[in-house]
């Protein structure tokens, strides 16, 4: 993962590419290469150096702290912490293949950052075309290199995961985290719904994929619904989400009144999320360790401080049960109970739960595609004792669209 930060900065500081064929232009990109070394703030030229401080000083990590409704009493010493990471949905087979490329190509890429440490020494365009038979970078060739990377999401996530949870261990090895957290290795719907409903939760970590319009992406590529967020325990006093388009991230999903909309354990709750003002917004996977150090610290203080109160009683809901019967394996459906996520049906599962509270009087189930694989003609039911009004959605061919259904 470290190469790819390094190779990352590169981009962003000196678009220069690099060899894989032999007539390169050494005239064309040896005047790039001194031009920017002229334009360095650094005599002393050291391009690790000062790309690590470009990194360094732009991690942000924005708080929201919103007053809260304190209904609820907790049991601060049974609260559970949760990391969910972004592990690719994918056969081993093929993942490891895709790691075999990348690795491929980020290799020759090092090899490159190498031969440009050795031209960004010259100190004249001659000097640099006489090294660069031997060390040659060319910036097309390099730039095609690096997007052949940046495509290759599904090795990415799995390297990015596989350096976080390292990360993590190492951390947890040297004690620089003082509290514990549960690693959800992969992030999906129905076990992210769950914890974030769970009487036993106290804050949950996200690390997600997230779009230029600030939608976040489970580990399966399905854009997480806005409706998931609309309701979460009263025993969860922190919400954090690590994912590029922080800020975007925040306004799509209405974080802002999240916590203030709800009953809580707590007179005043929080969020976070990282803002960035490089590389249009993408966040480095590396920075994660600072992010988890920086939350894990605040946790510690805030439940230090945090008294039980014996006249609120301890929050316990009333979960009620839903069967929702399909045998589609490929497509990506959403169900909503009254404007509530309520479940991401795979045919592995046929009973749902989700909180009492969400029903009222009058009821209305909404299902519609995600955005995942497209639906097929296989069977889609919800079974609903005498409903007022049912309807399921087909196309012509026969393949499910929705359904609509009031009781």
């Amino acid at each position: 993962m470290k190469a790819i930060i390094i190779l990352n900065i590169l981009l962003i500081v000196f678009p220069i590419s690099s060899m894989a064929e032999s007539n390169f232009d050494a005239k064309k990109n040896c005047e790039a290469i001194i031009k920017y070394k002229s334009e360095s703030s650094n005599d002393d030229f050291s391009l690790s150096s000062s790309l690590a401080s470009f990194f360094k000083r732009d991690l942000h990590i924005k708080n929201i702290k919103t007053e809260s409704n304190k209904k609820y009493s907790v049991d601060k010493e049974g609260l559970k912490n949760y990391i969910f990471l972004y592990a690719p949905f994918k056969n081993k087979k093929n993942i490891s293949r895709d790691v075999e490329e990348f690795n491929k190509v980020s290799n020759e890429l090092k090899q490159l950052e190498k031969n440009l440490r050795v031209l960004s020494r010259s100190d004249s365009i001659k000097e640099c075309k006489e090294n660069f038979k031997a060390h040659p970078v060319d910036e097309d060739h390099y730039n095609n290199l690096y997007n052949k990377l940046e495509r290759n999401k599904v090795a990415i996530d799995a390297i990015g995961n596989e350096s976080t949870i390292d990360n993590i261990l190492l951390l947890e090895k040297r004690k620089r985290i003082k509290n514990n957290w549960i690693i959800s290795f992969q992030t999906e719907l129905n076990d992210l719904f769950n914890i974030l409903n769970s009487p036993d939760t106290g804050s949950v970590i996200l690390v997600s994929h997230a779009s230029s319009r600030g939608e976040l992406f489970d580990s399966k590529g399905k854009a997480i619904p806005v409706e998931l967020f609309k309701n979460i325990s009263p025993s969860i006093h922190t919400l954090s989400i690590f994912s590029c388009f922080g800020k975007k991230v925040f306004t799509h999903y209405k974080l802002k009144n999240l916590f203030s909309d709800i009953d809580s354990s707590y007179n005043k709750r929080e969020i976070n999320y990282v803002e960035l003002t490089f590389k249009q917004d993408k966040t480095p996977i590396h920075l994660f360790i600072s992010f988890l150090k920086n939350i894990d610290r605040k946790i510690h203080q805030k439940l230090r401080k945090y008294r039980t109160s014996r006249k609120r009683p301890i929050f316990s809901p009333e979960l009620c049960d839903i069967q929702v019967l399909t045998g589609n394996y490929g497509a990506d459906y959403i169900v909503l109970l009254n404007n509530y996520f309520i479940a991401n049906p795979t045919p592995h599962k046929t009973h749902y739960e989700f909180p009492c509270s969400y029903l009222k009087e009058n009821n209305t189930i909404r299902v519609f595609k995600g955005f995942g694989a497209s639906y097929s003609n296989d069977d889609f039911y919800i079974n609903i004792n005498s409903p007022l009004k049912e309807k399921y959605f087909y196309d012509e061919s026969g393949i499910f669209k929705g359904a609509y259904i009031e009781f």
